[in-house]
């Protein structure tokens, strides 16, 4: 097991193990709404980090956002909003609707708003994936060290994600991070921890 930066050629298979795990119900389309997805995390992301099998294969991702001005990668940002802009088109060509689960994105968003004016700004990690086959394996205690890791070279001394009913929101809490704010009839949660 290795960690190394995200790279532009994690994108489909992280994609589509998000699609599976996330979009199954929409069967052949789920890589689509995984992609989509993928895309507005990256819009909002300024490192990424993934741990792969001793085959190459990848085990788990972690996205990460800081508070700093000097620490956006604005450049990242605008590549993965253009994405997600011929994305969609592409998508759209094909008859798919690849944004018919961006209710939920927004809904999520619109919550770590609120938890931001309410608590003050925070550094953020905005996907933490592990596959299904990696789970058990440490692969998720190792993406948090190295997002530990970036934040504390990028002073960042609060940390939020949010995640919903539909993901292992429990081990956040196993892990020692504080639920913060929640939307308990959406089933989605913000989750903090101090550095």
């Amino acid at each position: 097991m290795r960690v190394r930066e995200f790279a532009g050629k994690d994108f489909d298979v992280v994609s589509r193990l998000l699609g599976e795990q996330w979009h199954a119900e929409h069967g052949p389309q789920a890589y689509w709404q995984g992609a989509d997805e993928l895309c507005d995390f990256l819009a909002h992301t300024d490192a990424g980090y993934v741990v792969e099998g001793d085959a190459g294969e990848v085990m788990g991702v972690v996205l990460l956002s800081g508070v700093r001005p000097q620490d956006r990668n604005e450049t990242m940002r605008m590549h993965w909003l253009q994405q997600r802009t011929r994305l969609a088109a592409m998508a759209a060509a094909l008859g798919i609707n690849s944004r018919a689960d961006a209710a939920v994105l927004n809904d999520e968003r619109q919550l770590m708003d609120v938890a931001e004016e309410r608590l003050g700004q925070a550094g953020q990690i905005v996907l933490l994936f592990v596959a299904p086959q990696a789970r058990g394996r440490g692969v998720g205690r190792t993406l948090l060290q190295e997002a530990d890791a970036w934040f504390a070279t990028h002073e960042v001394g609060t940390v939020r994600l949010v995640t919903d009913d539909a993901c292992d929101w429990q081990v956040y809490e196993h892990l020692g991070m504080e639920r913060v704010q929640e939307d308990s009839s959406k089933g989605i949660y913000v989750y903090q921890s101090q550095r």
